[in-house]
Formats: structure tokens, sequence, C-alpha cells
């Protein structure tokens, strides 16, 4: 298996996100493929993505995110006055306090002195942060101990949790079982003889124990509640994503392991975190849902193949092949 560029750099290969975004809309899918549609993961994803990088690469989580000793601005207008102050080119530190002050707040009211003091008071109670911005570090991701501290709860939650313990902690050091954290398959799809879909997977943790024929796939989630989760799992499609995973592992069997995975029991599981970090959940996905949703995402990527070999993305290929009018298909479960 040849992985010669990063996972979220690799714009050559089709991912679940991308299918989510062709079911939306052809265009909006090649617009991402191409790069028009800037990729910035929004605060959920964030914490998704530092959550799962404590629990399963905690050493790599050590070297992304700095943890800071020290109180970090709490609004928006601090850190701005911070950025100023140490991008002013002022010479002295009132009057970069002072710049950077008048930049962000209202000072009318007050004299100069008055706001020269105003913005000195600041920039003392801001040094340990301004400091840190004026460091080489200031590029890394940082994190305040209290998050961290929420972290470790919510790994101490985890571990008390009897099967979230026992799928994200437990390893089995018998050689014949493998456990692979954070997973980056690149595998493909022949939709018809020629014809090659390119894809890729980063899957969050995946045991094979060749030694019980058991083939297991753990997903982590964030999410607002877990006791709505059944609401989250049909909003986000998780479903199709566990599916297509799936087909990831199938053809990993098959090109690199050269083993039959029929062979194996096939197990799903999604833990579940709330956001607050308190209370976790393990849900075991059937093997119907994940069989019924591989027939889906088959006929997604088979259309998404159409407009590959036509280069025609703007409406469907119903659209294009008939009289411009598209069924509505409604779901009312």
């Amino acid at each position: 298996m040849k992985i010669d560029i990063e996972y979220y750099s690799d714009r050559s290969r089709v991912n679940h996100s991308l299918i989510k975004a062709f079911e939306e809309s052809p265009r909006f899918a090649k617009d991402i493929m191409d790069g028009k549609i800037p990729d910035k993961p929004s605060v959920a994803m964030k914490n998704g993505t530092m959550v799962h990088m404590y629990l399963l690469q905690h050493a790599e989580f050590k070297k992304k995110y700095k943890i800071l000793d020290f109180s970090i601005p709490t609004s928006a207008q601090q850190k701005k006055f911070c950025e100023d102050y140490v991008n002013s080119k002022a010479t002295t530190v009132i009057l970069k306090a002072t710049e950077a002050l008048k930049a962000n707040y209202v000072t009318t009211s007050k004299n100069e002195d008055e706001t020269a003091a105003k913005a000195l008071e600041m920039a003392l109670k801001l040094k340990p942060y301004i400091k840190w911005l004026k460091s080489s570090n200031a590029e890394e991701e940082t994190i305040s101990w209290a998050k961290l501290s929420a972290l470790k709860l919510t790994k101490e939650k985890l571990q008390l949790h009897k099967k979230a313990n026992e799928l994200l902690f437990k390893n089995d050091n018998s050689p014949g079982v493998i456990t692979h954290n954070e997973f980056h398959i690149n595998w493909e799809i022949e939709v018809r003889k020629g014809s090659i879909i390119p894809c890729k997977s980063l899957i969050d943790r995946l045991i094979i124990d060749h030694d019980s024929k058991k083939v297991t796939l753990i997903d982590l989630k964030t999410t607002v509640s877990v006791s709505k989760f059944k609401d989250s799992f049909k909003e986000y499609s998780y479903g199709t994503q566990m599916a297509y995973y799936w087909m990831a592992i199938y053809w990993y069997f098959k090109n690199e392991l050269k083993l039959d995975i029929e062979e194996y029991k096939h197990s799903t599981y999604i833990v579940a975190i709330q956001n607050d970090g308190a209370t976790c959940k393990v849900f075991e996905i059937d093997d119907d849902t994940i069989i019924t949703n591989i027939d889906k995402l088959t006929q997604i990527i088979t259309q998404m193949d159409w407009h590959f070999s036509n280069n025609l993305w703007d409406y469907s290929k119903e659209y294009y092949e008939g009289d411009g009018a598209e069924l509505l298909l409604y779901d009312n479960t």
C-alpha cells in the first residue's frame, strides 16, 4: 500500500466526507477536490481531533500541543491586544500597549495618561501570554491546564467503562493480535471494467486478531449528548462512514494481507464521548446496517464514476440524461 501524501493533504482520493459532499451536490464535491473550498475545521472538529490524539496517539499529542502554565486571554479583544502589542513598531512598552489598547477598545472617554495607565495595566496582566507570542513556540497549538485536566477525566471515565476500556486500552501482546491506531489506508474501487476510483480512509482503531479470527473496528465520536446519539448517527451518516471503513478493510485484507476476511468475525463499535468529557457510551453497529450502507455507497460511487468519466458536475446524472427534472426522494423515517 503506497502512501506518499499525508491523508488530509491528498485531494486525489475519495473519502467519506467527499461522498457526503457529493450527495449534497456534485459541484460541491468537485470544488472540494479542486481546492476551491477552504478546509477550515470547526471548533467541534478541533476538539474531536484533540480527544482522538490524546487517547490513541499520546506521543503525537505531546508533540502537537503545548500546555500553557499561565492564563490565556479570556476574550477575542484581549488576544488581539496581545497580537497588536507584539507586532507594534513602537519603541517603548507604554507606547506599544497604548497603540494596542486604542486599536481594540473604545478610549475616547479617557485622557492620554489614563489611557496609557490602562494599557500598561493590561500589558502587565497579559505579560506571560505576550512573552509566549514572541517566542518561537507561538505556532504550536496550545491548551490550558484546565483542558488537559478535562482530557484526563475523559480517559478515566473511559477506563472505568468496561467495554470502552476493553476496546481502547487493553492491548493483547500476542504476536497474532495487531492493533492499528489512526490507520491510513489508500485503496481502490473498480466500479466497472477499466474504471478505478482511488479512495482513502483514516480508521480510528482497528484490531486484527489472527489467533481468534476476529476483526474489530472502533470509532471515537465526540457528541453533544450521548443520550441522543441515535439522532447524531443519522444526521452525520455514521452508518455509511462505518460501511466505508469496512470496504477499506476488505480491500486491505485482500490486497495487502492476502487473507480472506470472510474467515474472520466482524465487529463494529462507536465509542461516543459527551463534549463535557464526563459521560461515555459504547454502541455496537450490527452487520445488517453495514451491509445496507455498503450497497448505498456502491450506488453513490457508481454515480460519482459517471461524473468523473463525463466531467459534468453542475447537476446530477439524472438531470443530464433526462429532461432536466429530478426526482425528489423523501425520507419520512
